[in-house]
């Protein structure tokens, strides 16, 4: 700039390494530089650079150059530029301000910036107050506060010195408003139709304040219902759906805005609902009509639309079964309180309930049942005929295909079809190795006879089972519950079997030994599985296994329930549509173990008790048989002798008792000591011979 002095400074701070440089008493360029001690050993240049081959000098004129033995601060050259003509040769003065600070006015949470410009001889210092109190750090020509706080507001002033005299500038006044704040929000309410609603908000903070009430985001303008959309209180006269939403008021004021929380208005409505149910096809179904009343309705009109191929509509059913019934699917109808009452009572009423027939389906089959307008349109009244809003709720039907007989896997619905599966599962229900759980699956599983079930599980209805699974005959529907039959108990054998025989085998034992009694069936022709339950006395008999004949035709399917104590049931069955060859076939071996102590006949029993009775044809048709008890044959309990010969005592049992231990007691209860004893025979007779004592003394034989 020509023909003008410019104020020009260079400032370096060793501790820091910061250069700065001044123009007109103002920053304008700053580097750091490092921290090092300058070089004072060479001469110092002012407005001129002398180089090798030039001599170089400023172009114009220079006054006042200072060098000083510190970095000034910023004020301070801020000071000497504000000096101005007289320079810092003049005759030194005290300060003088030149700009007060001026007044403000900030928004709570902002900043505020106090300046005051001052001349004087340098150095010059700086006192900020507060309402007179002194500001600590506050030592700068301008006084920054950040965060402002409502309680901040007040007198800010400055007071200045040098050497020569000090100054305080006029007060300025910090005026803090505060943004608006709601201090009470608006509620949510819950109101009738044609009722009436008012929503208040109360407010802080600085205003005026201007308000704009709004339901779901747009604003509202007051009109014949509507009142006081742009005060604190807004109120609705009457109450319709359409008002029913979110309600949220907007406030501002000059230094800010906020918006309420969202009260919300419910228009509860009466909820008529269509109810769901499941059903088999080929039954009758009952759906309710059901109203979740308000406690202010009079009346309902309407009507309800289904599938004719799937349901057929026998009736209406209610307090005024008036209806109007169409042939293509749709049914209208009215329904009324009772008599009593001028409307429903709150809560769930029965307004109808439909009576269909269900038809056939071959799949799981959803029908939807929904309101609707024809014949009927749908209307809603209270005792005013006024139309009330509703929440109409559609139902469905959902039907399962009929059920077929033998279908019981998986467990516990079956899956509509009859496999192999099935087959092996029925067996195991026969068994009883299965358990069923319900009369639904009971009636799946009884299937014989075909299309006439007896009520009984048994070895038919696995027969049956396998014909159903291999297409040998054609899938049953499920019928009424069979009616139970008595099964034939054993029996004696008899010329009515015409030589069919299921019998146990009757075999001798020695007591503690293992022994295998045969299980066979004498066939005659067509025979295809049996069942049977074989019945022991545990004391007498332990089972250790059952092992399968070696008889049996290839693909049979044995099953073995052996859980009760005393107890084998036993259900076998060749593959379906083959049979068992006639004459003598060993269904299996039982092995048990003779218990030590057990004598005489241990019987084996044929019963239903875990397994019903029976032998099937391949058509699964019950076949007369003969049943005959076995048993296993054990020795008789041992006579022990006793004899005193030459003062030794001995002892003899028969051999064909069994073998025992000695055990001798001072008392008949014992305690009784094994005596340790050599043991002759002579084919017949066990001999053993011991010591007398002179002292009583028990003796007892202890089976092995």
């Amino acid at each position: 700039m020509s023909n003008v002095f410019q104020h020009a400074a260079l400032t370096f701070d060793e501790a820091s390494g910061l250069g700065t440089i001044y123009l007109d008493g103002a920053p304008v360029a700053q580097a750091n530089l490092g921290s090092y001690t300058p070089q004072t050993s060479y001469p110092l240049y002012l407005g001129a650079r002398r180089g090798p081959d030039a001599y170089y000098t400023f172009a114009g004129l220079i006054d006042e150059p200072s060098v000083y033995n510190r970095a000034l601060a910023s004020n301070e050259i801020a000071a000497i530029y504000q000096a101005g003509s007289a320079g810092k040769c003049n005759t030194p003065t005290p300060p003088r301000i030149s700009a007060q600070p001026i007044n403000q006015t900030v928004v709570a949470g902002g900043t505020a910036v106090f300046a005051v410009a001052v001349s004087g001889t340098a150095p010059l210092a700086y006192q900020w107050t507060w309402n007179g109190t002194n500001l600590a750090g506050a030592t700068n020509a301008t006084l920054t506060l950040t965060g402002v706080q409502l309680s901040e507001a007040g007198t800010y002033a400055v007071r200045v010195s040098n050497p020569l005299g000090a100054t305080n500038s006029a007060g300025a006044v910090l005026t803090v408003v505060a943004p608006p704040f709601i201090s009470q929000q608006p509620q949510s309410q819950s109101i009738f139709s044609f009722g009436s609603a008012t929503f208040t908000v109360a407010v802080g903070g600085t205003g005026p304040f201007t308000y704009q009430w709004k339901l779901n985001g747009t604003n509202l303008v007051d009109d014949g219902n509507l009142i006081g959309s742009t005060t604190t209180n807004l109120t609705i006269g009457s109450v319709t759906l359409a008002d029913a939403g979110g309600y949220q008021v907007l406030i501002t004021s000059p230094y800010g805005s906020t918006n309420s929380s969202i009260a919300v208005l419910s228009v509860p409505e009466a909820v008529i609902s269509l109810g769901s149910t499941g059903a088999l096809s080929g039954t009758t179904i009952t759906v309710p009509v059901i109203i979740n009343a308000l406690g202010i309705e009079s009346a309902f009109a309407g009507s309800v639309a289904y599938d004719p191929t799937k349901l057929t509509l026998q009736s209406v059913l209610g307090a005024t079964p008036n209806y109007y019934q169409t042939n293509n699917g749709y049914v209208g109808f009215a329904a009324f309180p009772p008599s009593s009452h001028s409307t429903f009572a709150p809560g769930s009423n029965v307004l109808a309930t439909l009576v269909f027939d269900t038809l056939p389906v071959t799949n799981d089959t959803e029908v939807a049942l929904t309101f609707g307008n024809t014949p009927v349109t749908r209307q809603l009244a209270d005792s005013q005929l006024e139309n009330l809003p509703a929440i109409y709720q559609d139902g469905s039907v959902q039907l399962t295909p009929a059920e077929y007989e033998a279908d019981v896997y998986p467990r516990f619905g079956g899956d509509h079809q009859v496999t192999l599966a099935d087959w092996l599962e029925e067996g195991r229900l026969v068994a009883g190795l299965d358990v069923l759980t319900n009369s639904d699956e009971f009636r799946r599983a009884d299937c014989a006879p075909r299309n006439a079930p007896d009520g009984a599980l048994t070895i038919a209805d696995w027969v049956q089972a396998g014909r159903y699974a291999l297409g040998l005959d054609p899938l049953t529907l499920v019928g009424a519950p069979g009616t139970p039959e008595v099964v034939a108990k054993a029996t004696p054998k008899d010329s009515s079997a015409s030589g069919r025989i299921l019998q146990v085998a009757t075999v001798s034992a020695k007591r503690g030994q293992t022994v295998n009694v045969p299980v066979s069936l004498v066939c005659v022709t067509n025979e295809n599985g049996v069942g049977l339950t074989i019945s022991f006395n545990a004391k007498q008999l332990r089972l250790l296994s059952f092992a399968p004949g070696s008889a049996l035709p290839g693909g049979s399917q044995l099953n073995v329930n052996s859980n009760q104590v005393g107890r084998v049931g036993l259900a076998l069955a060749a593959s379906p549509g083959s049979t068992f060859a006639a004459g003598t076939n060993q269904l299996g071996v039982l092995t048990f173990a003779a218990n030590a102590s057990a004598s005489g006949t241990a019987a084996i029993t044929l019963d239903d008790s875990v397994v019903k009775l029976q032998t099937a044809d391949l058509f699964a048709a019950s076949l007369a048989t003969t049943y005959v008890h076995g048993a296993v044959v054990l020795p008789s309990q041992p006579n022990l002798a006793a004899t005193v010969t030459g003062g030794r005592l001995q002892f003899n049992w028969s051999l064909d008792a069994g073998t025992f231990q000695v055990q001798t007691a001072s008392q008949p209860l014992g305690p009784w000591t094994t005596l340790v004893l050599p043991l002759t025979n002579n084919g017949v007779t066990v001999t053993c011979v011991l010591s007398s004592t002179n002292q009583q003394q028990y003796y007892r034989l202890l089976g092995q």
